[in-house]
Order: structure tokens, then C-alpha cells, then sequence
């Protein structure tokens, strides 16, 4: 593993992913153990996503991005991030099982997107204008871009379905500029992008399910699994299914499942949690089934003496109707 550091810097950097759940956090984290009080900190966010429905057909979100942003940590106090509001899922503690959440506040809607859409990372224009990914087949190029409010942020503006990098694995370089806050620094084999994977036997839109019927979910991965400095990366798996009214945006009720493998059978105890349209006709809820597959790189420890870890995310999913067991 070789590193490159252009100009001596204390700096803090944090690469962030994305928290799972009906709520996502700006991607920021809060201020570092090893921060020192009048000394200002440098902290960088990555978020990395690719977000399908209808079973892999239609596409919801596709980014690479990231931002950078500068804080004087003080002492005693934790330097403020962005979260978003409303009730949280709740994560099943045993591997295999599902947890049943109410969630009596959802947040707001956010659209793919949009300003509201807190997968989108903001930070400030301290550093060069770009930054690159360098894998075996390709080279991303994140374009820094400014936002309301005088942000900034990296994106890769070519983001698809077909382009994103499933199974590569990146060095992470930034080009030097004096000029600015931030210096360069090129880390080779910084992080790996998970596999796509589909979906066998889960059609229709929607698909119909009885409440009083398990409903195997089982996908296949179409990638290998890639290293990392000759380490394996960490895999997180979770299969959602969110009860939300048709004419509303967000979940009610939700279904958190905890997978250790590429399959996991919601149990009709499980879907008996959920509230149920009455039958084929009654069109009052819609479940949405997502699988999330969520690739964490082992962490380095950077030139200036901080760990660094990142993370990316593969979703699929599609909508089921959901009838009550007769």
C-alpha cells in the first residue's frame, strides 16, 4: 500500500457511508477523539450508491460524490452534523431474524435528488477541483460542483446502471493546489465497490403475497467479492420491507431483517406484524421489499495518523401487495 501526502497537514479525515434505515445522516461524522482544540480539522465524506426498484428495472439513485468541509473543534463540544428527522427502524440483534418497527414519525419525503435529500453530502470549497478514482478498468473523475447556500461537492456526473463500478477496487487521488486548505494525496487500493446481484423468482408489479405465507427472498451476486491490500472486505446485508398508505410516501410499520446469507425467508409470524389490504382489489397500502448489500473496505491508517474507512451501498428492490390471511 503506498500513500502520497503533498504538504504536511493535521487533518482529520472520515469517510462516511450511508446509515441504513427510513432516516440517513449527512454522511458527516462528529468531531474526532484526537481533535485539538484551536487546531482546525479537515474532514472528507464519500458516499457511494447505486439504488434500484421494480426488481432491478427501474433505476432510483446513482452517485459517487464526496465533500469536503473545515471545523476548530473546542473544547468539550462535538462539532454539529446534519440528521434527519423522524422515527428510526429498529435493527434485529440476531442474524436471520426480522424486527417489526412502528414508525409513528417518518421524516419528511425526499426525492432522488433533490435539496432535501440528505444522501447528498455538502462541504466547502477548500480543496482542488477535482478528485479521481483510479480502478483496473476504469477512471472516475468527481467534478467539484456548488450548491445553495455557497457548498460544494464532488460528483461524478455519469453515473448509470451500466456504468457504475460494481466489484472494482479504487486509489483515491487528489491533485495539489497551494492555494488552498486542503493539500493532495493519492492512497492506492483506498476502497472497493460491492457486487450487483438479482433477484431469482421475485417478479410483478407489484407482487402479490399472503399475510399467512412465507415469502423467500433470494438474490444471486454477479460479481466476486473483491480484495483489499489482500483483505477481505466486510459485508452487511439487510432485507426492508416498508408498509407505507398508496397515497403517501413514507412508511408507517416497518420489517428490518437481518440476512448472513444471499437469501432470507420472511416468515408469515413476521408479515402477520403488518397491516394487510383486505384483497387483490383493496389497494390501501403497498409494502416495499429492499435488499441492501453494503460493502465496507478494511480501514488504513492515513499519513497524518488517521483511520479511514469506506463504505458503499447496493440496493434493489420492488413493490408487494400485501394480502390479510383469511
Amino acid at each position: 500500500m503506498t500513500f502520497g501526502f503533498h504538504r504536511s497537514l493535521h487533518a482529520v479525515l472520515i469517510f462516511g457511508g450511508l446509515s441504513v434505515g427510513c432516516v440517513h445522516d449527512s454522511g458527516f461524522g462528529r468531531a474526532h477523539d484526537q481533535s485539538e482544540p484551536g487546531v482546525v480539522d479537515i474532514e472528507l465524506s464519500v458516499d457511494i450508491a447505486i439504488q434500484r426498484n421494480n426488481w432491478g428495472e427501474q433505476l432510483g439513485r446513482c452517485h459517487l460524490q464526496a465533500a469536503l468541509r473545515t471545523f476548530d473543534p473546542k473544547e468539550n463540544e462535538m462539532v454539529p452534523y446534519g440528521e434527519s428527522g423522524g422515527s428510526r427502524v429498529v435493527l434485529p440483534q440476531t442474524p436471520d431474524t426480522c424486527v417489526h418497527s412502528m414508525l409513528t414519525d417518518p421524516g419528511p419525503p425526499m426525492e432522488a435528488g433533490s435539496n432535501e435529500d440528505n444522501w447528498q453530502i455538502a462541504g466547502e470549497d477548500v480543496a482542488a477541483d477535482t478528485i479521481l478514482l483510479r480502478s483496473d478498468q476504469q477512471t472516475i473523475v468527481l467534478e467539484k460542483v456548488m450548491l445553495e447556500g455557497d457548498t460544494h461537492r464532488y460528483e461524478w456526473t455519469d453515473c448509470t446502471a451500466d456504468t457504475f463500478p460494481y466489484g472494482q477496487v479504487f486509489d483515491l487521488e487528489m491533485e495539489d493546489d497551494p492555494g488552498l486548505q486542503v493539500p493532495g494525496f493519492v492512497v492506492e487500493s483506498a476502497f472497493a465497490v460491492g457486487p450487483d446481484f438479482a433477484f431469482d423468482g421475485l417478479e410483478g408489479n407489484p407482487l402479490f403475497h399472503s399475510q399467512d405465507e412465507d415469502l423467500p427472498v433470494v438474490w444471486t451476486e454477479l460479481h466476486e467479492w473483491p480484495l483489499i491490500r489482500d483483505q477481505e472486505v466486510g459485508v452487511e446485508r439487510t432485507v426492508w420491507a416498508r408498509n407505507r398508505a398508496m397515497d403517501e410516501p413514507m412508511p408507517f410499520e416497518a420489517l428490518a431483517c437481518s440476512p448472513t446469507q444471499t437469501q432470507m425467508v420472511l416468515v408469515a409470524e413476521d408479515w402477520a406484524k403488518l397491516e394487510a389490504n383486505t384483497d387483490r382489489y383493496d389497494d390501501t397500502n403497498i409494502v416495499g421489499i429492499q435488499v441492501d448489500t453494503v460493502t465496507n473496505s478494511p480501514p488504513f491508517e492515513a499519513p497524518w495518523g488517521q483511520t479511514i474507512s469506506i463504505r458503499s451501498t447496493v440496493s434493489d428492490g420492488g413493490d408487494l401487495h400485501l394480502l390479510a390471511a383469511e
